[in-house]
């Protein structure tokens, strides 16, 4: 019964993250990044970003989609901050009017 409660919990818990995540997002649709092939995020306008190395994602395996609230700018790259895991997905639900599938 433990473990069927403890399932219970994650997946409700889970379900509520994503629901918050896509709400952030919701408010931060032009500061979506996609991972390019030659390891650069690139905005929807085309600018090359990188993930800010005080940032906890700096570290681990770069995700496919991100979201940012802001950016930093030093002499040869731009440094995105507060940054956030999102899925693909979530652009074409949340705006299709702005993305679209390619």
């Amino acid at each position: 019964m433990e473990s069927v409660i403890l399932t219970l919990f994650y997946f409700f818990v889970a379900a509520k993250c994503t629901r918050i995540m896509k709400c952030v997002l919701s408010g931060h649709i032009p500061q979506a990044a996609s991972l390019s092939t030659d390891a650069v995020y690139r905005s929807i306008r085309g600018a090359a970003l990188h993930i800010s190395p005080d940032s906890c994602l700096y570290r681990t395996q770069q995700p496919k989609w991100v979201v940012f609230t802001s950016v930093q700018s030093t002499g040869d790259k731009t440094y995105m901050r507060d940054l956030m895991v999102i899925q693909k997905d979530w652009l074409l639900e949340i705006a299709p009017h702005y993305y679209t599938e390619t």
